[in-house]
Order: structure tokens, then sequence, then C-alpha cells
């Protein structure tokens, strides 16, 4: 995943599986896995829908993937719920 968000010129920030935070691993990071991944990626400001595009395209080549969310900040403020474990 990390190697797709390079190719996008974003970042991974985590990825979750069921609501815990895998990655980035802590010491008290319990890998306990399904199938089933939350990755969130983020970019140094506002991304563009061709800038998501290719990283779709990117993801593609590494892992299957099956919803896309675009979360939003509005003055500052994030426009959705944080993952445990997320700063």
């Amino acid at each position: 995943m990390e190697a797709a968000a390079n190719e996008a010129s974003v970042k991974l920030k985590l990825v979750t599986c069921r609501g815990m935070k895998i990655y980035p691993a802590t010491e008290n990071t319990v890998l306990d896995l399904t199938d089933q991944v939350t990755a969130r990626f983020v970019g140094s400001g506002h991304l563009d829908d061709s800038q998501i595009q290719k990283l779709i395209a990117a993801v593609s080549t590494k892992a299957m993937w099956s919803h896309i969310e675009k979360l939003h900040v509005f003055d500052g403020k994030a426009a959705y719920t944080k993952a445990h474990g997320e700063e």
C-alpha cells in the first residue's frame, strides 16, 4: 500500500482492521486480521479527483478494493470519525 501511495504522490496514513489500527504498528498493535482492511490516504492538501483516480489505479495493481469515501475537513475540523488510535 505504501508503494501505491508513493505512485500517487499521497501518504498512507493508517490501516485499520475491525476498527483497530494495525499500521503503522506500535508496541501495542495486536494483529487480529481479517480479509478486509481499511486504508486511509492523505495528501499535503486537498486531493482532487485525478489524484484519487491515480491512487485507485496504483492500489488496484497491489490489492483488491471495494469502497471509497472522500473524507472532508471544514473550518479546520474533521467532518469524519477518526479511527481508533488515529492522531
